[in-house]
């Protein structure tokens, strides 16, 4: 402000300054993020006046969790370990509630049976779907005549394997012809006759004795030695009749 007066043909003038002009404010641009808010921590932004380049800033709250609506598994459950899941955060690594999930245990399938040779033993193994695992256990083997052999054709058994596992009991079969052919030597088809002529008869051990002058029945020279002996006899006993007389005759 200038004052000014004149006195006696002079004039005189002063001036003094007041701030009395309002401030036409500043003239921000936009806001913009400097640090950004995690889910638990403040972040930051600032924005500048384009009339004077003046730098405003402020804070800016967390965000805040954003929990995910279902469980997330962190670590898949095998066999024999224990798996884990949790809910996850959609805005940071953050978790809760995290379970955990029980070990599967094997899926083993069905069994599949080892035999020996002759089949009177046999194992039975038994693999895991999901892993690979194998298990074996020893099987009780019964057997049982399926056909019977024949002269000419061997006989087949029957075997079969048991085995428990796991509180599953499981069976398999196996059939062998094992049982020989019942064969003969010499006749295919024996006659009962001749099993019967080969077994002695009884008198024969009487023509074994050494006291007995008689011939054995079964010699084919018998009847003629009988014959013989029966003319000898009657020939001596008719020599013997008239010396018997004579004698008879002289008393």
């Amino acid at each position: 402000y200038t004052a000014t007066v004149t006195v006696d043909g002079v004039e005189y003038s002063e001036t003094k300054d007041v701030e009395d002009i309002p401030a036409n404010g500043h003239s921000f641009g936009a806001w913009e993020t400097v640090t950004s808010p995690t889910c638990e921590d403040d972040g930051s932004e600032q924005r500048v006046c384009n009339l004077c380049g003046y730098i405003e800033t402020q804070g800016v709250d967390p965000t805040g969790h954003q929990w995910e609506a279902e469980y997330t598994i962190d670590k898949a459950a095998t066999c024999t370990t224990d798996g884990s899941q949790s809910i996850h955060c959609a805005n940071c690594d953050a978790v809760k509630d995290s379970q955990t999930i029980p070990a599967t245990g094997h899926s083993y399938g069905e069994a599949a049976f080892t035999w020996s040779e002759d089949g009177k033993s046999a194992e039975a193994s038994f693999t895991c779907e999901t892993c690979g695992d194998v298990q074996t256990a020893k099987a009780a083997v019964t057997s049982a005549v399926k056909t019977a052999a024949t002269e000419t054709e061997a006989g087949v058994t029957v075997y079969t394997a048991t085995v428990t596992f796991n509180g599953v009991e499981y069976t398999a079969t196996k059939e062998l012809a094992d049982i020989p052919a019942t064969g003969t030597s010499g006749d295919a088809t024996p006659s009962p006759t001749a099993t019967a002529t080969a077994t002695p008869e009884p008198t024969a051990t009487a023509v074994a004795s050494p006291t007995s002058t008689a011939p054995s029945t079964g010699d084919e020279e018998s009847p003629m030695l009988w014959a013989a002996l029966v003319v000898l006899c009657a020939a001596g006993l008719g020599a013997a009749l008239p010396l018997t007389r004579k004698g008879r005759g002289r008393r």
